[in-house]
């Protein structure tokens, strides 16, 4: 069904056909997995126990001795704490996810400059993505719910009491209070988002929160407080201005595994560190008290005695160490966090000294990330909303200024890459192909990374040589 024959039942039954996610996952568990809330904190195998101690005689020093049976009285347990180590690859996972989709800011290209009024309003577009929406850092925001929460949505919305007219984003996630569902009509496209949140409301006088139910749709917003009926409000632009993206999976999800399993083995071995990895001292003889566990140096007390025939065993010290060093876990652990970087994203720390001594160049390098360029190709598919997004703005610019020149642009959004490139070589070959007419010079003006995606770069050249623009 599409929202319209939705919107036609009861509203009692719109919900029930709205609140549908195609897709099984649970926003709140990748959420809580991110800020560090992962299985080995409730494993039982890792949950703390205690050990049994000889009760002291506060005199003498030594073990209490049950003067009925002879033997030693158990004194209070001793609670022993067993590591649970956090290991936070899921953060750098995403952190270099967003910095290698979004990192360097989009550029917007005008594919229709030599219609009448088009670079104008093109100007008008970038500056409301570049400085007024400040897009380029929201995209940082958005890409990391996305591949945090593994869904979220961004409605731009222009402020009535803005004199400026300037359009403002909104990101709608967990983290943010959100929960959200798009319904896509039955040619797959977006034609509703329905949120539910709390807000703050003065109900009856008294300050108040309460549950707000939103449905986003091209004609109306539609709006209910708590359990009651749905208002509606008429969208003044005609298109629904929100903009969803999806992914089945947080970010890490296949190495969810991998990572468990290097924080069970780590926090192993720091259990087996701690307890064996400094010095022990053995007194030969008579166990006469157990060491203290948490003891950097464990002293385990005794006395002279005898051997089976007799024979007097005299006390001796000695100390116990552990033989064998851990290349066999250190080579696990390795080999697990190649893994991960593999079906992840990559480790950039590697780059830093061939970076520091010039040793590779920006074409080397981006051979080196081949596996994260396949990555990036693929997650263009999630953000090929960037478009609808540009749509969006194209309308809101046509309504809110008055001009349908807005809704005629055409314009594609290019990726950019933060891999350091070399500049020098990248310019000989924009210039070279000019030169050999395999290219415009406007196409090689707006593809050249020092421009920083400015559209009025090939007229300010043309100002400067004496000529008027789009005439060279």
């Amino acid at each position: 069904m599409n929202i319209e024959q939705i919107l036609s039942l009861s509203e009692d039954k719109w919900l029930a056909e709205l609140q549908v996610d195609t897709v099984e996952r649970n926003v709140q568990d990748n959420l809580s997995y991110y800020n560090g809330q992962h299985p080995i904190l409730t494993d039982p195998s890792r949950a703390d126990y205690s050990i049994e101690k000889w009760a002291i005689d506060e005199q003498t020093g030594q073990p209490k001795i049950n003067p009925q049976t002879g033997a030693k009285v158990r004194g209070e347990s001793e609670q022993i704490k067993r590591t649970r180590l956090i290991l936070h690859y899921q953060k750098q996972i995403v952190d270099t996810a967003v910095g290698m989709c979004v990192g360097s800011p989009v550029t917007l290209i005008l594919n229709s400059s030599n219609e009448p009024g088009h670079e104008e309003a093109f100007a008008v577009l970038v500056d409301q993505w570049r400085n007024k929406t400040r897009l380029d850092s929201f995209n940082k925001t958005m890409s990391r719910a996305l591949f945090v929460e593994s869904k979220c949505a961004e409605v731009l919305f222009i402020d009535p009491n803005d004199l400026e007219k300037d359009i403002k984003v909104k990101l709608f996630s967990k983290k943010n209070g959100d929960d959200i569902w798009a319904h896509f009509d039955d040619d797959g496209r977006m034609d509703a988002l329905t949120r539910v949140f709390t807000r703050r409301d003065l109900i009856e006088g008294e300050p108040e929160d309460v549950q707000v139910t939103q449905i986003w749709t091209s004609k109306a917003i539609y709006e209910a407080i708590g359990e009651g009926f749905f208002e509606e409000k008429k969208n003044p632009y005609d298109k629904n201005p929100i903009v969803y993206y999806d992914q089945e999976t947080p970010e890490w999800d296949i190495v969810t595994d991998l990572i468990s399993k290097q924080e069970t083995v780590r926090s192993r071995n720091s259990d087996v560190n701690k307890r064996v990895g400094n010095p022990n001292v053995v007194v030969q003889g008579e166990l006469v008290d157990m060491p203290d566990v948490e003891q950097d140096v464990k002293v385990f007390t005794a006395k002279p005695t005898t051997d089976a025939e007799g024979k007097s065993i005299q006390s001796d010290v000695k100390y116990l160490q552990l033989e064998g060093a851990h290349e066999a876990i250190d080579k696990e652990i390795e080999q697990d966090k190649q893994d991960m970087y593999k079906l992840t994203w990559p480790d950039l720390s590697f780059l830093r000294d061939s970076i520091k001594t010039g040793a590779l160049s920006g074409t080397a390098i981006k051979l080196m990330f081949t596996d994260s360029f396949v990555k990036i190709g693929n997650k263009k598919e999630v953000f090929e909303d960037f478009s609808r997004r540009v749509s969006v703005m194209k309308r809101m610019l046509a309504v809110s200024r008055g001009s349908d020149v807005f809704n005629q642009l055409n314009v594609s959004v290019e990726f950019n890459s933060i891999l350091p490139e070399n500049v020098a070589e990248m310019t000989d070959t924009l210039a070279t192909a000019v030169q050999s007419g395999i290219t415009s010079q406007e196409n090689a003006v707006a593809h050249s990374s020092i421009n920083f995606g400015n559209p009025n770069v090939l007229a300010q050249i043309n100002m400067e040589r004496g000529l008027d623009a789009g005439t060279a």
